[in-house]
């Protein structure tokens, strides 16, 4: 099976179940699927055109229909209403994350999933039909600046991991700046970024090969994943790992970077 026919294995519910108990500490976390159009055809009809906002007071009155009766309660239950990360079944929209990922209790919701879903269509990366709300792992601004409207810039590993050959390809530097630094076009931005580059440069290097090791004693319990992954891990400010994210290596960026690329082609 080839990535092409594994596309919806990037789902969030399709890799989450199955990793969230590997051993590697994730956030509290709330997923689920929107409403079929097998089950609720009129519904699921409207809520989908909603994204599009073609009628602004009409369609955030039917986003927050959806999220009042079959969201918010879990939530609070859950007790998952204070400060959020959110995102849909594949795309968070970080790069303006105040206000879509980034969020400070519930009332912001309704906003937030229109924006994520708007700019994953923008971008094609689809995954609408999910919706997808975790807590956020706190910094400290005064010792961890932001990014992208709100994004703390924080020690990030992409491992590349083999489920086939049960090991790691490699690793890269999330924030690599080679990579990052020219797609920054916000000057605030790239003010920070090249400020943080040695802190960031000197944690990977400091981090690596112990990522490494967690992520492979880690996948080892995981079952139900076949092929090559990206596993995102964050460092947060006390040196606790975190798996923030996965997908499938040919979708994430650096996999262009693998060094055996006899053994891992197009």
């Amino acid at each position: 099976m080839n990535f092409f026919e594994r596309e919806n294995e990037n789902n969030f519910s399709f890799w989450f179940p199955k990793v969230k108990n590997c051993g590697i500490p994730v956030p509290k976390t709330f997923f689920k699927k929107l409403p079929t159009h097998q089950k609720e055809p009129e519904f699921a009809a409207r809520l989908y055109q909603a994204f599009y906002m073609e009628n602004p007071r009409e369609d955030m009155g039917t986003v927050r229909e959806w999220l009042v009766r079959d969201i918010i309660p879990e939530l609070k239950e859950m007790k998952l209403t204070g400060h959020i990360f959110v995102k849909n079944a594949r795309f968070s929209n970080k790069f303006q994350a105040k206000g879509s990922c980034n969020l400070y209790g519930l009332d912001g919701l309704p906003q937030a999933i229109v924006n994520i879903n708007q700019g994953a269509m923008m971008c094609e990366a689809d995954g609408i039909d999910e919706i997808v709300v975790r807590q956020f792992i706190e910094s400290d601004q005064r010792n961890t600046p932001c990014i992208y409207e709100g994004l703390p810039l924080r020690s990030e590993f992409r491992v590349f991991y083999d489920f086939d050959k049960g090991r790691t390809v490699f690793v890269a530097n999330y924030w690599n700046f080679d990579y990052v630094f020219p797609h920054l076009y916000d000057a605030t931005d790239r003010i920070i970024f090249e400020h943080e580059k040695e802190r960031l440069e000197e944690a990977f290097r400091g981090n690596r090969e112990r990522v490494q090791a967690v992520v492979n004693t880690a996948m080892e319990n995981v079952s139900g994943l076949t092929g090559q992954w990206s596993v995102d891990i964050l460092m947060d400010e006390r040196g606790n790992l975190w798996l923030i994210d996965m997908a499938i290596a040919q979708r994430s960026a650096y996999w262009e970077q693998r060094p055996d690329k006899e053994a891992y082609p197009e």
